[in-house]
This record gives structure tokens, C-alpha cells and sequence, in this order.
């Protein structure tokens, strides 16, 4: 639009400057505003937050130059539109100052009030933030985002009843007329937790979806509601795919990329690689996103990287120094570094206000089992299980450190017991763990004699005993006498009939290629009568060789041992007790050379 115009005499004064100005971008400036405003909430929305911070900068500038006041809707809406971004980036502390700077009436506003105290939560100043989201609930107490906000940071602080109580406030509402506050009231019902619960979430989630399909809130819950109600098994609805949906619609969404990972990472048969790659989008957004951060450090820590994963925790603690969740990992760390004094000083910190909180031992429990250390991780899952009985997440936990024990009996009862306290959630892992110990309680017999206890299926009972027995005794015999060890207790050796059952049994999933595992106690191995085995090379008695010399390495070290150096010794061990057993590609070189097929 041209405007050609006089310039005006210095007693015109600055009013009539800044109303021609205005009339320059349009008659009605108030008109303009709003497009600028709803352009950049559109692209904040969509994820682009570059074109949103160029619509809110523009905004910003027309109303200095028009001279609208600080408290004036679209200089508040424009303040809140850029401090959005400054957080989702990870600028807390800048967003913070920004808004504090501005006059106690543009304070006041509800917006500036949730965003100031996300921008308190986020670097751990808990109780400013309580303050401010107390005051809005107090304020409207319909306001079910605030409400739930409320709870989520009573949790981060330690004051678990109390946020429970907030939550159960919103549950009790009617439904909300708008989207966004229908999808929190949801939330809340999804942190309670249960059945009834969950299958009224979804229904508020749906409806929020219709009410404000543009948002991103109700289907990311959405996704994670699935997840946790069927865990991505077959047959069933899928998170993933809901929260593909939000990637797409609202571009690199920092809570639906953590979901993804999150979901992911509970499945090992699925590409790791692809998985990270959703961390990697988070931290490309914002460096400072602590879930992010933790995520990435706990990972570190199961890959016995114990320094590095110790540093990487102490940057998550740098930005929240009272993250509950980041000190339990930071003990953790430092109980594998065997570092026993720092260790009690982390967890005082991470239990201080709140001393019967499970999740402590859980994580350090989890990371123990994580690095084969099963039998050390019994006692933190007890641990938690009594000062929360149901606690369902250490019922999983120490049902797997007692399948990986040798204890798969009682691992059962446990896993069943989880069960009936979900009723109607499903679980892949557990299903499948039940599953198989109900197959080895049926169709296996168990083999005892001398050190080892051998479990095998009825139809191959005979001819096992005869042939694979007599290399376990060897092994216990030569490396045994070669290592000047011998493990204190009875070796259990799995021999599954199909290749399935053997991966369910040693992952808790289908789709594990190895032929044998072991972890310390326990052994599990393919029959070699498996259909698929047959097709195959399959040396059965390198397999039973190699999975005993773990046995060895991991007993000596008591499970202090990387993953490579145990495996370089078994493959060792192969070679060393019949060179036949591991020639590598030699023989298809050899055989390629000759026929001229290299």
C-alpha cells in the first residue's frame, strides 16, 4: 500500500506522526494488530517459531512506535507470544526477566502468570511457581490448565497427596466447554491414573480434538494414553501414531517428541538409531529441555560410560538443581562409581521433604538391571515395593532382576499381582513374561545334575540331556580349571523349543536374532530342533561354550564387566576349545578364491 503525506510541523506534536504512521500500514490499526497477533500464534502452533518470533517482533514494534501501553492486550499478547519462544528454546531465565520487568498489571495477566511460572519450573524455583499457579486456581476455579499445572509442579516438588488432590479437584468438574482446558482436565484423570480413569480421559481427549484439532495438548496425551493403556501391542491403537500426527501438524513439539522417545525406547527390537534421532530433535530446539537432557544421561549411564553420564547429569542439575527425578539417576551414578558417601548425599537430596517416595530405588534398581547386575538389584526394588506396595513400575522391575536370577516363579506371581492392579491395561512385556513361564510350568521338565539345573521341552528331553549335558560339564571342567573359579550356586540353562520362545524369554519380545544369552545365573539357548535354526549354520555346542565362558567373566567380575570385553572373552574361548567352531569367513574365502566368485 503507497501513502504519500505531509510532514508535519513540530506543533502537529507526535500524536499526528504516529496516527499518519498508522494510517500509512492501515485505517484501522487495531485491525492489523490482530492479524500480526494471530499470524504468530498460527506459526507457533505449527511449530515454525521463526516466522512467529518475525510476526510477534513486527507486532511489538508498530504498537512502541503507535505508543500503546505496556498493558494493553497486544502488547501482553505480543510479550507472551515472544517469551514463548524464548522458552521453548530454553531461555528460561531471560524469558523470566522479561516478564517480570513489565508493570503489575500486565503481571497479572493469566498468560504472563502461566508462562512466568513455567519459566520458574523450569529452572527448579518450584515454590515461585506454586505461588503464582495458586493464585490463578484461587482467582477462577474452573481454570483446569492452571489446576493441573498446579499438580504437576506439588509433584516435581515433592508434595505428591497434594497435587493428587489438585487433580482429583479437575476430575470432579463437568467437562469443560474449551479445548484446551477440556484437555488438561484429561491430564489430570491421566496422572490419577486406572481404568476407569483412562477411559474417561480418552473420551475428554476426543472431544478436545474436535473442539481444537489446530492444538497439539490433547493428542499428545492421547498418544501417551494409548501407550500406557495397550503398550503398542499388536492389534490394539497405537500412540505412535497419534503422536506422529502432532510432529506433523505442529512441527518439532518438544512434549510429543519426548513421547515418541519414551515409547520407542520401551521396545529394544526397534531401530535405536531412529530413536535417538526424536532426542536429537528436542535438543536441537532447546539444549536446555531437562526431560531431554536426563533421557540422554540416563542412557549414557546403562552404557557403563559412568564419568561422562555423571558430568551430563550434573549440566541437567546446573539448569534445575532440585529435579527429583535428575538426582535419583545422579546417586545412581554415583553408586556405580562405588562412591559411597556422594551416593547418600544425592539421595538425601532426592528424597528430602518426601522419604517414602518409590521412585528412588526403582531408577537405581532399573539401571542396575540395565547393566546386568540383577541380583544387586533385587534389594532396591524391595526397597520401594515397601514403601509403595502396588507401585506397579517396581513390581515390573523386580520381576525382571528375579527372571534374570533364576527366580522366574516368583517373578510370575509378582507379574500377576501387576496385573490385577491394571485391569484392562496391557502390557507386551508382561503378558509375554507370564506367558513363558506358564509354557516352561507346562511343556518343559527340569534336568538336575551337579551344577547345573537344566530346563528342557519334553520332546527334546532325551536327546539334550544326552548330548548338550555332557558340554556344560566340560566347560564347568576346563574353563573352570583355566579361570580358578567356580560360581557358588547352580547354573539354570533355558534350551527353548522354537526360536520365538527363546527371545520372548530373553528380551520380552519377538524378533531377538542371537542363538543363546546369558546373564549370570541364568542361561537361555535355541533347541537346535527349530524349524528356522535348521536352515541355518547353527553350531549348538560353540553356542553352549560360549554362553558358559559369560558365565565365568561375569561371576569374576560380579557383573563389573563391559559388554565387549565379556564377549571378546567367549568368542575367545571358542576358538581356543576347537578352532573349527569360529573360523570367520575364512571358509567362504576360501571357496570364493576357487571358483572365481569374489
Amino acid at each position: 500500500m503507497s501513502c504519500t503525506m505531509r510532514i508535519p510541523t513540530i506543533a502537529a506534536g507526535l500524536g499526528a506522526l504516529l496516527m499518519m504512521s498508522c494510517a500509512c500500514r492501515g485505517q484501522d490499526p487495531a485491525v492489523e494488530y490482530r492479524q500480526l497477533l494471530t499470524r504468530g500464534n498460527d506459526k507457533l502452533l505449527q511449530g515454525d517459531l521463526l516466522a512467529a518470533r518475525r510476526a510477534f517482533e513486527e507486532l511489538y514494534d508498530y504498537l512502541i512506535e503507535d505508543g500503546v501501553a505496556a498493558t494493553d492486550r497486544f502488547r501482553i499478547a505480543a510479550e507472551v507470544g515472544l517469551q514463548q519462544i524464548e522458552i521453548r528454546q530454553g531461555h528460561y531465565e531471560s524469558a523470566q526477566k522479561a516478564l517480570l520487568a513489565l508493570p503489575a498489571a500486565a503481571r497479572a495477566d493469566r498468560a504472563v502468570a502461566l508462562l512466568l511460572a513455567e519459566a520458574h519450573w523450569r529452572i527448579g524455583e518450584y515454590e515461585d511457581a506454586i505461588v503464582r499457579l495458586r493464585r490463578l486456581v484461587a482467582e477462577d476455579g474452573d481454570d483446569r490448565q492452571a489446576r493441573h499445572l498446579l499438580g504437576a509442579v506439588l509433584a516435581l516438588a515433592g508434595q505428591r497427596e497434594k497435587a493428587r488432590e489438585q487433580w482429583r479437584q479437575n476430575a470432579a468438574l463437568e467437562p469443560a466447554a474449551d479445548g484446551l482446558q477440556l484437555a488438561y482436565q484429561a491430564r489430570s484423570l491421566f496422572r490419577l491414573g486406572g481404568r476407569e480413569r483412562f477411559e474417561r480421559a480418552s473420551r475428554l481427549l476426543v472431544q478436545s480434538m474436535a473442539k481444537a484439532p489446530e492444538r497439539p495438548e490433547a493428542r499428545t496425551t492421547y498418544g501417551e494414553l494409548l501407550f500406557r493403556a495397550y503398550g503398542e501391542a499388536a492389534g490394539f491403537p497405537s500412540g505412535e501414531r497419534e503422536l506422529k500426527k502432532v510432529l506433523a501438524q505442529n512441527g518439532d513439539d518438544e512434549q510429543a517428541l519426548l513421547a515418541m522417545y519414551r515409547l520407542r525406547s520401551a521396545n529394544m527390537v526397534l531401530d535405536a538409531g531412529k530413536t535417538e534421532r526424536y532426542l536429537d530433535r528436542v535438543l536441537d530446539r532447546n539444549p536446555r529441555c531437562v526431560d531431554a537432557l536426563l533421557l540422554r544421561a540416563a542412557s549414557v549411564l546403562d552404557d557403563r560410560r559412568f564419568e561422562t553420564a555423571a558430568r551430563l547429569l550434573d549440566e541437567v542439575l546446573d539448569i534445575d538443581p532440585n529435579h527429583r527425578a535428575t538426582l535419583c539417576h545422579r546417586a545412581a551414578a554415583a553408586l556405580l562409581r562405588n562412591r559411597d558417601d556422594e551416593y547418600r548425599r544425592w539421595r538425601e537430596r532426592a528424597l528430602a521433604g518426601d522419604a517414602g517416595w518409590p521412585e528412588c530405588d526403582r531408577i537405581i534398581g532399573d539401571h542396575l538391571v540395565r547393566l546386568y547386575r540383577f541380583a544387586d538389584a533385587v534389594p532396591f526394588f524391595e526397597a520401594a515395593l515397601e514403601n509403595a506396595p502396588d507401585y506397579v513400575p517396581a513390581m515390573h522391575g523386580l520381576a525382571r532382576a528375579l527372571i534374570y536370577v533364576g527366580q522366574g516363579a516368583r517373578a510370575r506371581e509378582l507379574l500377576v499381582r501387576a496385573k490385577e492392579l491394571e485391569p484392562g491395561l496391557v502390557d507386551p512385556w508382561r503378558n509375554n513374561a507370564i506367558a513363558v513361564q506358564d509354557l516352561l510350568a507346562e511343556q518343559y521338565d527340569a534336568v538336575e545334575h551337579g551344577p547345573f539345573t537344566l530346563l528342557l521341552h519334553r520332546s527334546d528331553r532325551d536327546v539334550l540331556r544326552e548330548y548338550l549335558l555332557p558340554i556344560h560339564l566340560e566347560a564347568v571342567e576346563v574353563l573352570g580349571r583355566k579361570y580358578g573359579w567356580q560360581p557358588d550356586a547352580k547354573t539354570t540353562v533355558e534350551v527353548f523349543h522354537t526360536w520365538d520362545d527363546f527371545s520372548v524369554r530373553t528380551i520380552g519380545f519377538r524378533g531377538f536374532t542371537a542363538l543363546g544369552a546369558c546373564f549370570g545365573r541364568l542361561i537361555t539357548l535355541v533347541s537346535p530342533v527349530d524349524n528356522d535354526l535348521r536352515k541355518q549354520d547353527f553350531m549348538w555346542e560353540a553356542t553352549a561354550w560360549h554362553e558358559y565362558t559369560h558365565v565365568l567373566t561375569l561371576g569374576l567380575s560380579r557383573h563389573r564387566v563391559p559388554r565387549w570385553l565379556t564377549e571378546g572373552f567367549s568368542v575367545y574361548e571358542e576358538r581356543a576349545r576347537d578352532r573349527s567352531w569360529e573360523r570367520g569367513m575364512q571358509r567362504e574365502l576360501f571357496d570364493a578364491f576357487h571358483s572365481r566368485d569374489i
